[in-house]
């Protein structure tokens, strides 16, 4: 059997504490839930309520709450990763179009330091 929503929370706030970003009651006060919440809930095993899940997605919104809910999909929403990763590939290629740049300007720049020597010769 998979994990409950609380123990999924868990896992999100142990990706926060990694993250260097706090924990339980970090996490508690910036949801604006009551200190020991996550603690008692996990005890009781007990569900999360609507109101606490929306607190959740409006402080984190980086969490992907149906993750949460379900269990399905990644933790993290990846919408945002697609478009580091498209940003990344972009700069990689203007990096690659820079190198041969630079590789054909350092070529003219001998050329021109050859040429240089032989009219400086005669």
């Amino acid at each position: 059997m998979g994990k409950t929503a609380i123990e999924r929370l868990i896992d999100f706030i142990d990706y926060l504490k990694s993250d260097r970003r706090g924990g339980r009651t970090n996490f508690e006060r910036t949801v604006g839930i009551s200190e020991g919440y996550i603690t008692n809930a996990l005890k009781k095993k007990a569900s999360i309520g609507t109101e606490v899940i929306s607190k959740i997605g409006v402080a984190y919104p980086e969490l992907n709450v149906n993750w949460l809910l379900t269990g399905e999909g990644q933790m993290l929403k990846t919408k945002d990763n697609n478009r580091s990763e498209q940003a990344i590939e972009k700069y990689i290629q203007e990096i690659e179009a820079l190198k041969i740049r630079i590789n054909d300007l350092e070529k003219i720049i001998e050329t021109q330091d050859t040429l240089i020597s032989m009219l400086s010769k005669k």
